[in-house]
């Protein structure tokens, strides 16, 4: 059921946008890599006290979404997420990897009124 994948997160992004074309038999697709950290406050176990913590998430933009993330956004920027997870898999120096990444559907730049939706074609 794949329509039960939909996440939001709200985040700041970390790194600046990374914008990669690559050209294919017919079109060049478009994609920008947002990396994201979601803050939260949890209690030490050993010490009992509070101390921030982050979910670090990369979320995948494709075409209009790309050239908006690439055109309007900057590391430290609150941004507003919607999109699906998947887990990336792929062999490292370690032996096989995975993570999991979030294939974008709408972004908004919290701090700004510009936004940008479009259905993800991947």
């Amino acid at each position: 059921m794949s329509d039960l994948n939909q996440v939001q997160i709200t985040a700041r992004l970390t790194a600046e946008p990374r914008y990669l074309e690559k050209p294919t038999d017919k079109v060049v697709k478009k994609m920008t890599i947002l990396l994201t950290a979601c803050n939260y406050r949890a209690r030490d176990s050993e010490t009992g006290r509070p101390r921030d913590c982050a979910t670090y998430i990369d979320v995948n933009c494709y075409g209009v979404l790309a050239e908006f993330a690439r055109d309007n956004l900057h590391t430290g920027d609150p941004v507003f997420v919607t999109g699906r997870l998947r887990t990336s898999r792929w062999v490292g120096k370690t032996g096989q990897r995975e993570k999991v990444v979030m294939d974008c559907d709408l972004l908004v730049k919290l701090n700004h009124v510009k936004v940008a939706k479009a259905e993800a074609k991947i």
